[in-house]
């Protein structure tokens, strides 16, 4: 007989899992039905509260109509050599410090985002965003050696909600 998990059963913990080489096009989430909300999309990849040990490359994630990679609180993720176009924002950080089942807090950490291509196709969209809930952006890991693209309007290409829970959002030009 299977066994049903309960609600206060620690979570399960999964490790060394390996995302390589997709195509993953058109996710538009199922909006019929609900109240009419920016947020309501589908992200391409969604690495929710705890997710870690976790391996993304070589993938192509285009026209989802929200993230085509979305971190919300997750740790020990590496995201390489991945193309993204066309996304409501091609690479997204939310920050809110997810209380787990068991307890415990999960934490944005050791994301390691390098060497991929990030293109934004319309001036709406971004090719990275964060909503962070504390000032701890410097330990969330690497964000580095990709390349950021908007062609219709390359200023700016980023946006950031720092301590302001997705309501206070400055943007931000590569330079800066």
């Amino acid at each position: 007989m299977e066994r049903i998990r309960n609600y206060d059963d620690k979570p399960f913990v999964y490790s060394n899992q390996k995302i390589l080489n997709n195509i993953i096009l058109n996710g538009v989430g199922a909006l019929e039905g609900s109240i009419p909300n920016p947020l309501a999309g589908a992200s391409g990849l969604y690495f929710d509260g705890n997710a870690g040990g976790i391996e993304v490359e070589g993938n192509t994630i285009a026209a989802c109509t929200d993230d085509g990679i979305l971190f919300h609180d997750a740790h020990d993720i590496v995201v390489k050599n991945n193309t993204l176009y066309n996304n409501g924002t091609q690479i997204a950080v939310y920050s809110d410090y997810t209380p787990m089942v068991n307890g415990d807090t999960s934490f944005i950490r050791n994301l390691y985002v390098t060497k991929n291509i990030f293109v934004s196709k319309t001036p709406e969209q971004y090719n990275l965003a964060s909503i962070i809930s504390f000032d701890d952006i410097s330990s969330f890991g690497i964000i580095d050696s990709n390349f950021y693209a908007r062609p219709i309007d390359n200023n700016p290409v980023c946006r950031a909600d720092a301590v302001g829970g997705g309501l206070h959002f400055n943007n931000y030009t590569l330079s800066s």
